[in-house]
């Protein structure tokens, strides 16, 4: 049986550029909703949905952040059927970046995922299983074993190559990947702002999966950390607690206070509330890449 990895392992051979990283403990996830440790994270049989269980559903769900071509089978196809090779039930962690590539930590060995993959109609080319003509719509294109229990998730072989590589050079993380590393909780999210003039280079959020709240980590980059220069004026939607700085992170405990109602979880409703304005003057919810709230620190 494999060694599980954890979700800061993996977020840790992400690209150095993701802009977006997400993160799951899918372990701890089971613990704080209740769920036996070996619920099903990534069940392909659709009935789950029909039958309602709002326990096993949230677990799909925030394992899904990670992993999200899972949930995209599903949109596609409207049934699970092929979404995952993984048996959900020995599903650890899970890490993403930018949507379209994920690592997932399993204690299922991979010879069993690579029959499962060929029986679907993956065939190996080199290190990667590539989807072939009989493949579902929506599901992992490439798939690849990193070892020790970690697989490869991607929309091309570009970028499974890439972590595989990053993987056999111990690569450094990029920015997204540290700021979430500085974050604590089940379930993480990390985004870097445009344009790298900031000395917040990432801003963090991170949650369990049974709280209406949880901590923001604002990596900072340049100087150490100050947590006088925080300013929860920015954050409007969130009541935040008193900062405190870790070497190259500043944290900020939070609750959500005034709901957008756009967002399914408390890191979310980090991102997209703001007062920011266009041109026009008519009030919008940011994307998610405008990060403006990385202007609740003052940069020096």
């Amino acid at each position: 049986m494999n060694a599980a990895a954890s979700e800061i392992e993996l977020a840790r051979y992400l690209p150095k550029d993701a802009e977006l990283v997400e993160t799951v403990n899918v372990a701890e996830v089971r613990q704080e909703l209740d769920l036996p440790e070996d619920a099903n994270a990534a069940p392909t049989d659709d009935g789950f949905l029909r039958r309602g269980d709002s326990a096993m559903v949230r677990l799909f769900g925030l394992t899904t952040r990670s992993f999200p071509m899972v949930s995209d089978a599903y949109v596609t196809n409207f049934s699970g059927d092929g979404a995952s090779p993984l048996d959900g039930t020995l599903i650890r962690a899970a890490a993403s970046a930018n949507d379209s590539l994920s690592i997932v930590s399993t204690s299922e060995s991979f010879d069993d995922v690579a029959a499962k993959l060929e029986a679907t109609g993956y065939t190996l080319e080199r290190a990667l299983y590539v989807a072939g003509s009989k493949v579902p719509d929506g599901v992992s294109p490439v798939v690849a074993d990193a070892g020790n229990g970690r697989v490869i998730f991607a929309r091309s072989k570009r970028e499974a190559t890439e972590v595989l590589d990053r993987i056999d050079g111990e690569a450094k993380p990029g920015a997204a990947a540290r700021a979430v590393e500085a974050a604590n909780g089940s379930v993480r999210i990390a985004l870097t702002p445009p344009g790298g003039s900031s000395c917040v280079e990432a801003l963090a959020a991170a949650q369990s999966a049974d709280g209406d709240g949880g901590v923001l980590a604002f990596g900072i980059s340049g100087s150490k950390p100050d947590a006088d220069r925080f300013d929860p004026k920015v954050l409007v939607a969130l009541d935040t607690g008193t900062p405190s700085v870790v070497v190259d992170a500043m944290l900020v405990p939070f609750n959500v206070i005034k709901p957008t109602g756009k967002a399914t979880e408390p890191v979310d409703e980090v991102f997209i509330s703001s007062d920011v304005r266009e041109v026009t003057g008519s009030e919008r919810i940011p994307t998610r890449f405008d990060l403006p709230q990385s202007d609740a620190y003052d940069c020096p």
